[in-house]
Formats: structure tokens, sequence, C-alpha cells
């Protein structure tokens, strides 16, 4: 069984200036993970379109990248 988790920013409660803020402030914050759907239902910020899939013991890991066709439009 493999179970996907994705880095995020939390941003909660929190309002973002612009829709590509000013990344330095952003990156001195502690990169989470958490399950995809969890990510995306949520607030949060995915610094990079790169998802890292382990299995259940994180000894094997399968690397991928979204397709230019998996992006919306109007994704940074």
């Amino acid at each position: 069984m493999l179970i996907e988790k994705i880095g995020y920013f939390d941003f909660t409660g929190e309002e973002l200036s612009t829709p590509h803020p000013d990344l330095k402030p952003i990156l001195k914050r502690k990169l989470l993970y958490e399950r995809r759907d969890s990510v995306e239902k949520g607030r949060y910020l995915q610094p990079i379109p790169i998802a890292v899939i382990t299995n259940k013991e994180r000894n094997k890991v399968l690397v991928v990248r979204k397709t230019p066709k998996g992006l919306s439009s109007d994704s940074p």
C-alpha cells in the first residue's frame, strides 16, 4: 500500500497579499507534509509541483512530476 504525502505551507487563518507573494518569509516556515486530499482541500501553499510517494515503511520511494496537461492555466 502506498501513502502519498504532499509538502505544503499552512496559511489557515491568514490572508496572502497577492496570488504570488514574496517567498522569502514563506520559505522560513517549516515545510509540513500531509495526505494529498487534505492538502488540496485546505488553505495551503504547495511550494513545488512534485509529489514523493513512499510505501508505509518509507523505505521505497517513487518520485513523479505533474505533466503540463495536469496543471490548470492559473497554476503558478
